[in-house]
């Protein structure tokens, strides 16, 4: 067989050749587009959830200013439920995010509490945090709030949508979830 003979019989060859190249390429192509996808769904996702701390970090700490300029405020009061309860920024707060508000003494004698603590269960499966302030030389007061109505009213609503955004402590147990409804 000469070589011209071969090149004619084996000339069926070249568009499975082809083909085959063409194939693999492709094949090559979505890989590489997946992965770059992938990459870009993660930095999405680490950005988004760097949002969402901030966001809820900024909330606790604007939390923390309001409890103290409220004990700032009633530094000058004589403690008791009425005044705690007529204070404008105690009811502001307790619309916001706080379930109560208790006015210690220095040994930790309740001086005050708004609502009254029937009232204050509202979410009394749940877990509760605290935000602490000195009222004067010889009180503090506390404002307790839940973990589960911070991630409702501080994740944005298309985080929300998006993720189920989690408070855990430092054994990875979740404290609160977005999706849990308290």
């Amino acid at each position: 067989m000469t070589l011209r003979e071969f090149l004619h019989r084996s000339l069926w060859l070249a568009p499975l050749g082809l083909s085959l190249v063409f194939v693999l390429g492709v094949l090559g192509w979505v890989r590489a587009n997946e992965t770059e996808e992938q990459e870009q769904q993660r930095q999405t996702m680490i950005s988004d959830a760097l949002s969402a701390e901030a966001q809820l970090r900024d909330r606790i700490n604007e939390e923390q200013g309001q409890v103290r300029q409220l004990a700032a405020g009633l530094a000058r009061e004589t403690p008791g439920v009425a005044v705690l309860a007529a204070h404008p920024e105690v009811n502001a707060g307790l619309r916001r995010l706080w379930l109560s508000v208790t006015w210690l003494d220095a040994r930790n004698r309740v001086l005050a509490e708004v609502p009254a603590e029937s009232e204050a269960n509202r979410y009394e499966d749940g877990l509760s945090l605290h935000l602490t302030a000195l009222v004067g030389q010889e009180g503090t007061l506390v404002v307790r709030y839940a973990p589960a109505l911070l991630l409702k009213r501080g994740v944005p609503w298309w985080l929300a949508r998006k993720y189920d955004v989690q408070l855990v402590d430092s054994a990875d147990q979740v404290i609160a979830s977005s999706t849990e409804s308290p």
